[in-house]
């Protein structure tokens, strides 16, 4: 028992470790500087995933998929930069793709070391 709690106690460090960055950006981005910038273009990627039927069997089944994403465009320094990330969270876009337009004025919250690192919901 005590081993497989150590087990489940090294995998959680190590993927604490890989997930060092992300964590640490999360973090400072409630506190980085705020620009205004535009929705200018939206992604579409589609395609079939492989998993599991949801017939109970645990047959092997196709699952397609389609994930949607927004750019945006944003200038800092007189310096034009784009991004795709509305957050540091997994699910992004999933969730909040119906409320930004092509078009729409937006929020980037930028690194002020590194620009090119920015989201449109902090923290």
């Amino acid at each position: 028992m005590i081993m497989a709690a150590l087990i489940v106690i090294c995998i959680g460090v190590f993927l604490a470790f890989l997930c060092r960055n992300e964590l640490m950006l999360t973090w400072q981005s409630r506190r980085w500087p705020q620009v205004m910038g535009q929705i200018v273009d939206t992604e579409i990627t589609e395609g079939v995933g492989v998993g599991v039927s949801e017939t109970g069997t645990g047959a092997p089944a196709d699952h397609p998929f389609r994930i949607v994403e927004k750019v945006y465009a944003y200038c800092v320094s007189e310096k034009s930069y784009r991004s795709s990330r509305l957050s540091f969270s997994a699910r992004g876009w999933i969730e909040n793709e119906q409320y930004y337009e092509d078009g729409s004025q937006v929020p980037v919250y930028y690194c002020p070391t590194d620009p090119s690192i920015a989201v449109l919901k902090p923290g």
